[in-house]
């Protein structure tokens, strides 16, 4: 693997703490590196395979009788898959490339994951994992927040906050029509919205992007404080 990949692995969350020689031993040996295009599938095998992003942005959604659900972004660092990676049964969900450089990603096999975890005699690979997967659930008790949050400022601020981003800047990836259906609101709702957040110097909406300004003040919006 190229030694700007194998540190992007080493910093990883689900890697963190564990020994830097052992890992390049690994990583020579284990895990695939893809390049995807704008608008193409990540070719995971979401009941056995995880991916840790390297570069550009992918959009998680769910899919049910041809209509889509955003589920979340992520982004350089961040893994994927590792939620249904130990289930018997299929997960529906679909990881898209959406950003303009081309997305970059190793995956990783659930073999190879539990191989290196019975190497791993401190636990921390496995002590990492369950952490990731807490943070999941956390994720998702927020996404529930964000539909079922009533005003359509109350939405779009939990959607912000509960999705990844980098320095405060938020690429949805989406045109502010697939936003709205995401957060079920109509378009002019979701426009007005974003005027607000930006009057009240929560969040501005510029360039396809949304920048937190104040995130404490974003959270109080998202909980109906504000």
């Amino acid at each position: 693997m190229q030694e700007s990949i194998i540190s992007a692995l080493i910093g990883n969350e689900i890697f963190e703490g564990l020994n830097e020689e052992k890992l390049r031993a690994f990583f020579n040996v284990c895990g695939r590196v893809v390049n995807v295009k704008r608008g193409a599938l990540l070719p995971l095998n979401h009941n056995g395979e995880c991916a840790l992003i390297i570069s550009g942005t992918a959009v998680i959604y769910s899919e049910n009788n041809g209509s889509r659900t955003i589920l979340r972004f992520s982004v350089q660092g961040n893994p994927v898959g590792v939620a249904g990676m130990f289930l018997d049964y299929p997960i529906m969900t679909g990881i898209e490339a959406c950003s303009e450089k081309n997305l970059c990603a190793v995956i990783f096999t659930k073999e190879e994951l539990n191989g290196m975890m019975d190497k791993d005699d401190s636990g921390i690979l496995r002590n990492n994992l369950l952490k990731l997967l807490s943070k999941k659930i956390s994720f998702l008790n927020k996404r529930i927040n964000t539909v079922t949050s009533g005003s359509a400022e109350r939405r779009l601020a939990s959607f912000i906050l509960s999705s990844e981003n980098v320095d405060g800047r938020f690429d949805s990836g989406m045109t502010m029509k697939d936003l709205a259906n995401c957060l079920d609101i109509g378009r002019a709702s979701l426009y007005r919205a974003a005027e607000r957040l930006s009057e009240c110097g929560a969040a501005r909406y510029e360039d396809n992007c949304f920048f937190i300004l104040d995130r404490d003040m974003l959270h109080e919006i998202s909980i109906g404080k504000k």
